[in-house]
């Protein structure tokens, strides 16, 4: 099984570095080691927007970010049966 360091060079902390010391919840942080496990640190560092919108603690606009990338297209589910909240 592949894990963050293989996939991204990058341990946790060297990842979390590499964001440019945004503080996330663990929720959060773990979509974008999601993110980076499917297209790479350097893919997920090319999501300029979401990026500075994390910084800036503006969660909506990082996520209108987000859908509006291919890798949303690419790796989204159907929406579940039930209403979300």
């Amino acid at each position: 099984m592949m894990n963050l360091r293989h996939r991204t060079g990058l341990g946790i902390g060297g990842f979390s570095r590499s964001l440019g010391g945004v503080q996330l919840s663990v929720v959060r942080f773990f979509v974008l080691v999601n993110m980076a496990f499917n297209m790479g640190i350097d893919g997920l560092l090319e999501f300029h927007e979401m990026l500075s919108a994390l910084q800036q603690g503006n969660y909506e606009a990082a996520a209108q970010a987000m859908e509006n990338s291919l890798w949303y297209y690419r790796t989204r589910v159907a929406p579940p049966p039930w209403p979300v909240r």
